[in-house]
């Protein structure tokens, strides 16, 4: 099957996705290695957040996604934000975040507290057409559910709204039926959870000299490897290599 390049817009929405998502990562691993440092000691939440969520905001100028006063249509910029936001509310135990609930990114620089709602929202109407042009928040929106978010969903039993909602996306954002052979709650969630809590960010180049020439599958796939840490699965591949070679390991019974 001929699989369709992503558009420009899609491309750099992946390459702005990576770059951000890449210094979350990182601000996640630092925050679990400086809670295990930190454990007998007495430190204030509210010191431990300053420096991440000053990261953090200004990773999102750096990407041209300053402070803006109105509530207009939402861009990459809001997803990721709410991503984040997300992250470090949900999916990390760490003394910061009863403070980082108090002050979420999306509304430092959005000035809303509304993206539960918001994200999911956008989504479902550029899934169905309702509001159309903008495939890269679609794009950025579907890294975002990948990658766990879950907004107002989060707790609740959504699990099939959600797949349907990634299905509709991944079709209307390349051009091509999401691909049920491959299981991206593994390779997206899954994988990379252990892979960050390990502690060493495995970067690998940049998208846009592959993107082109390679399929939506492709570009979703090598977005998660540039998070994967080597050493927390290296092992885990190596046997994965051994099995695709038809390789086997038996105890030969004692004679």
């Amino acid at each position: 099957m001929t699989q369709s390049a992503a558009s420009p817009e899609v491309r750099r929405a992946l390459e702005q996705f990576r770059v951000f998502y890449a210094e979350l990562a990182d601000v996640k691993a630092q925050i679990l290695s400086g809670a295990r440092r930190r454990e007998d000691e007495d430190s204030a939440p509210d010191a431990v957040v300053r420096p991440v969520f000053a990261r953090l905001r200004r990773s999102l100028a750096d990407l041209g996604f300053h402070r803006r006063r109105d509530r207009g249509d939402m861009d990459i910029g809001y997803v990721m934000a709410a991503t984040a936001d997300e992250v470090l509310l949900h999916m990390v135990e760490w003394e910061g975040r009863r403070v980082w609930s108090s002050t979420l990114l999306e509304e430092a620089v959005y000035g809303s507290r509304e993206a539960g709602d918001r994200v999911l929202d956008a989504g479902e109407d550029l899934a169905s057409g309702r509001q159309s042009g903008q495939k890269d928040v679609a794009a950025a929106i579907l890294l975002a559910l990948l990658l766990g978010f879950r907004g107002r969903c989060r707790g609740s039993d959504h699990a099939g709204e959600i797949a349907r909602l990634k299905e509709r996306l991944y079709a209307g954002v390349f051009g091509r039926p999401f691909d049920p052979k491959v299981d991206w709650q593994t390779l997206m969630s899954g994988a990379l959870g252990p892979a960050l809590d390990a502690g060493r960010l495995r970067r690998l180049p940049r998208l846009a000299p592959w993107v082109a020439a390679v399929g939506a599958s492709i570009v979703i796939y090598l977005i998660a490897s540039h998070l994967i840490w080597w050493s927390a699965t290296g092992s885990l591949l190596a046997t994965a290599d051994r099995i695709a070679a038809g390789e086997t390991t038996r105890v030969e019974p004692s004679r």
